[in-house]
């Protein structure tokens, strides 16, 4: 607009002159030049801010995903922490119902009175079936069979039938006695039968008649302790 009303006021008066003319346009050059950097710097002040804002905002954004993370792996850990807690807490549950249930077996042992009935009179050495009872820890005494004897008030009799040579029928007929014996005891009592083969005398016991047939070695200390838990249980009742 000014260079416009220049030319007008020139037009209307007197002509200008070339050096009049290099003046006037190094004026408007230099008018444009100025508005140009007002709005250069304008732009770029506009783009920094805006940059500011940006970089403002990626700030908070990363904080606030590494924020997040940080809750997260806090979460996951609090939950892995909390199932080897329950995890340990089972299995210590399960080892110490294993060893309460180990001590009161041996416990159970260590109180349980077992006779070893010998049939055949009392024998120059004990055999060794005897001996392995005694150092499992059972409170052992012989026991020297007589069909006129009182039978004592133990958890257990093992009748020895495997050692001695007794023929199938006196075999039978000591069960039956033994039976006869412990059936008119009041407090409950467990028959170990230590013998090979077949007693048929077994299916005249009545129901309620507590006793356990072992064959071998191996099984006879199984069935005394087997039968030391059921006499404690029994009397416990």
């Amino acid at each position: 607009m000014v260079l416009l009303h220049a030319v007008i006021a020139q037009a209307t008066s007197d002509p200008a002159t070339p050096t009049d003319l290099i003046k006037l346009f190094r004026e408007s050059h230099a008018q444009l030049t100025t508005s140009f950097n007002l709005f250069v710097g304008a732009i770029s002040t506009i783009f920094v801010v805006v940059g500011i804002l940006l970089a403002f905002v990626g700030v908070r954004t990363r904080q606030e995903v590494q924020q997040t993370i940080q809750e997260v792996k806090l979460s996951v850990a609090e939950q892995v922490r909390s199932e080897v807690d329950r995890q340990i807490a089972t299995k210590v549950d399960e080892e110490i119902g294993y060893i309460k249930k180990m001590v009161g077996r041996e416990a159970a042992i260590g109180r349980t009175q077992v006779d070893y009935v010998f049939v055949a009179g009392e024998p120059e050495r004990y055999p060794t079936e005897y001996d392995l009872l005694d150092a499992r820890g059972f409170q052992m005494a012989p026991f020297l069979y007589d069909p006129e004897r009182a039978w004592p008030e133990s958890h257990v009799f093992v009748l020895d039938l495997m050692t001695p040579s007794l023929s199938p029928e006196r075999k039978e007929a000591l069960v039956k006695e033994a039976a006869a014996k412990l059936t008119q005891r009041r407090r409950p009592t467990v028959l170990v039968i230590y013998v090979k083969g077949i007693i048929e005398a077994v299916n005249t016991f009545p129901e309620d008649f507590n006793y356990i047939m072992s064959n071998m070695r191996g099984t006879l200390i199984s069935a005394v302790v087997d039968a030391a838990q059921i006499t404690q249980a029994l009397r416990s009742q």
